[in-house]
């Protein structure tokens, strides 16, 4: 599994092509005299014909070549994904996992969302299948989920490697923006957070070592449930989020409670978006950490907490592999910068002075990176909850705002006026952002309709994100489905998508290999049984999921 292979990429082969055509225009050293303006003018056309050649070459590849790149995840170092038009990022294929073993209303809400919007036909993993392990979160399903999703990736054929792969909750998430928003965005992430990279661990240390960003998770205020003094903890990038976003209570425990004033950079495995190729070694990966993990931890506290892997984490396993690669970035970096010094970090007002090894007692980490990076899996976090929101130690951070259809900006809340010091400044949108704005929603005449009612909308952050994670209070659920822009309509709205549904839906293997919506709230189990809106959401459920 970590064994690395050299390869080139074709456009770097073929830049080094030019670099070393170029000399041979010259004379030899022997003959050499002044160049000719007719020389110069000979040179210049070369250089841009060449030139012309490599940006043709940039624009016409097919799609195998990208996918032949990032079969292999860590030669992803060249691969500028800035190239790929808007056109062909909001038309990547997108697989929709949601792990469900059982109906449930708090999952048709989602697969509601999902139809409205556009979403394709979703694969519940791990269908009717039943966890009853004692003493472990859901009986064992959040350990299960990782093995079943992996079952899944492992059944796409390569090529379909360069598919998007999104994994969400299956019973507190809401969708509110399209599937086109959420692809474009995920793109836009990947390039801030590689441009993030260069300037924090060093162009060389990420060009050398083919660092990429390409496995979006969530991202919250806690490390949890992983143990502050393991490496899921105190090994993490610093999050790019100011420095004064809860005023001169950032970072600190002073706050609604001890987690809600700080900056969001800690793993949350609430959703997780990645070429296909990307999210199958690492679930491959989290499923061979499961499999060979003590039921008793030598690293906790005497509390016992973290037993059983947490008492049945998923997150967990994802926030180790992601401290571990935080661990191996450091060393690289310090490694290309001899006179630097380790980084610094805290937890919890707790200083750590040294990401590598904290002086107080911590997880003994010592990754052997000379002979490649195993631990190097392409994580990175929705620091800015532009994909979504985690209302855990957050609750009072968004709000649902309605804007004006004539000038696109936010009305006033008159509750802004119950806001406390413990709460973060408001700083809301301008207007609503240009995706927003432009979004296509299926059946929706204009966008008018949805921002008038209201959108969920980070108050800290100034963002309108797609997913609404409802991670904190649970009974949010029920309190705030009714404020969802397409609810007054949604009966209306799921009616008329159900009539204009394709008739037959076809055959499991054929929703795999072209993921698009064909059956309108239905979804597919695992087993490749199609089941209907009906057979999941029955009509005794309508009074909840249908507000007016």
């Amino acid at each position: 599994m970590h064994d690395r292979e050299a390869q080139v990429f074709p456009l770097k082969s073929n830049n080094s092509g030019v670099l070393h055509l170029v000399p041979k225009l010259w004379p030899s050293r022997a003959s050499r005299k002044p160049p000719s303006l007719v020389f110069w003018a000979a040179l210049i056309a070369t250089i841009f014909l060449l030139g012309a050649t490599v940006s043709l070459w940039r624009l016409d590849s097919p799609r195998e070549t990208v996918a032949n790149f990032l079969r292999p995840l860590h030669h992803h170092g060249d691969l500028d994904v800035q190239q790929q038009s808007q056109h062909h990022r909001s038309n990547t294929p997108l697989h929709l996992l949601l792990p469900a073993s059982n109906p449930d209303v708090n999952l048709c809400k989602l697969l509601l969302g999902a139809s409205l919007l556009g979403y394709p036909t979703p694969v519940l993993a791990a269908w009717k299948d039943d966890y009853t392990r004692e003493g472990i979160l859901g009986g064992g399903s959040h350990l299960a989920k990782v093995s079943k999703v992996l079952e899944y990736l492992q059944s796409l054929p390569p090529e379909q490697d360069n598919d998007l792969v999104v994994m969400m909750d299956a019973y507190d998430i809401w969708l509110q923006l399209p599937k086109p928003v959420l692809i474009d965005r995920y793109y836009e992430l990947r390039d801030a957070q590689r441009s993030r990279m260069v300037e924090s661990l060093g162009k060389q240390t990420v060009d050398e070592h083919h660092l990429e960003p390409l496995v979006m998770f969530g991202a919250g205020k806690r490390c949890a449930p992983n143990l502050p003094h393991t490496v899921a903890c105190f090994s993490l990038e610093s999050s790019p989020l100011p420095d004064d976003l809860y005023g001169p209570n950032t970072d600190t425990i002073i706050g609604r409670n001890y987690w809600y004033s700080n900056k969001q950079r800690y793993l949350n495995s609430g959703f997780i978006m990645s070429p296909v190729v990307a999210m199958r070694r690492i679930f491959e990966e989290a499923w061979h950490l499961i499999q060979n993990h003590p039921d008793m931890d030598p690293l906790d506290d005497g509390g016992h907490s973290s037993d059983f892997i947490y008492h049945g984490s998923d997150q967990s396993i994802f926030a180790a592999m992601y401290g571990r690669q935080g661990w191996a970035r450091e060393k690289l970096r310090l490694q290309h910068s001899p006179d630097a010094k380790p980084g610094t970090s805290h937890i919890m007002g707790t200083h750590i002075d040294n990401i590598l090894r904290p002086s107080f007692h911590h997880e003994e980490v010592d990754l052997d990176v000379s002979h490649g990076n195993p631990w190097e899996f392409g994580i990175f976090l929705d620091f800015f909850s532009d994909i979504g929101h985690q209302t855990v130690n957050s609750e009072e951070d968004a709000r649902w705002m309605s804007y004006d259809p004539s000038t696109w900006r936010p009305h006033d809340d008159p509750t802004f006026s119950e806001r406390t010091a413990f709460d973060c400044p408001v700083r809301l949108p301008e207007t609503l952002p240009g995706d927003v704005l432009h979004a296509n929603v299926p059946g929706l005449e204009n966008v008018a309709e949805m921002a008038s009612h209201s959108l969920y909308t980070h108050l800290c952050l100034s963002r309108i994100p797609i997913i609404v994670h409802h991670n904190g209070i649970k009974e949010r659920r029920e309190w705030e489905w009714p404020k969802m822009w397409y609810q007054p309509n949604a009966s209306a709205m799921m009616d008329d998508l159900r009539a204009r549904a394709p008739h037959d839906p076809g055959t499991y293997e054929e929703a795999k290999q072209r993921p698009r919506l064909n059956s309108a709230g239905g979804a597919w189990s695992d087993k490749g049984e199609h089941l209907s809106w009906d057979q999941l959401c029955p009509a005794e459920w309508n009074g909840e999921i249908f507000r007016t």
